[in-house]
């Protein structure tokens, strides 16, 4: 069982991750590999998603359903999922939710922001766009070949301009949840003086 410090630890490392990523593709872009920048960009939302699971779990370890979640089918989406709600929210307003959708949406049990999440990225092709960013393949519509580079729009890329509002939300919780951590400290220290 991993301790509780070294459980709050992966949230930090967790976020340089992120930052990290973000900052490969702002440079990838930078020299118009557009493709390897949409992956990177894409990814760093993904660690997102397991640095908000560490965050809502911050007080007590959950490990071995993190790994589960993270190595569990559809998992690129589902940590995804954690995001995208937020960070595509404007987009939401061009998306239709006819009566059979909801009707889909109560046999399933999915909330409707998860519902939105997977249509948006059905509807923008997040995770289709995120493997043609890395992965050279046949190209369905013609006889000729896929490659990374050839991902050529800054419109996909603008897409994750919501990534650094992200990031500092999560930021600021953790700094939040510092603070809290120190004033639980002192307020012990002052009681046993």
């Amino acid at each position: 069982m991993m301790n509780l410090k070294r459980w709050q630890e992966g949230l930090s490392l967790c976020m340089d991750n992120v930052i990290r990523l973000r900052d490969d593709g702002k440079l990838l872009m930078e020299q118009g590999s557009f493709g390897h920048a949409y992956f990177s960009f894409y990814t760093a939302i993904e660690e997102l998603g397991v640095a908000f699971y560490i965050l809502i779990n911050y007080h007590h370890p959950k490990p071995k359903e993190l790994k589960k979640f993270i190595h569990s089918k559809g998992s690129h989406k589902k940590k995804v999922y954690l995001q995208i709600f937020d960070m595509f929210k404007s987009k939401i307003k061009e998306l239709p939710l006819p009566d059979d959708h909801l009707k889909e949406l109560f046999k399933t049990g999915e909330s409707l922001q998860e519902y939105y999440a997977r249509i948006l990225d059905m509807h923008l092709e997040l995770f289709d766009k995120r493997n043609k960013g890395i992965y050279f393949s046949p190209n369905k519509s013609s006889s000729d070949w896929l490659a990374p580079q050839s991902m050529t729009s800054r419109d996909d890329i603008e897409l994750f301009e919501g990534l650094n509002k992200k990031i500092d939300e999560m930021l600021s919780a953790m700094a939040f949840l510092k603070r809290l951590e120190n004033m639980a400290k002192n307020s012990r220290k002052k009681r046993e003086d």
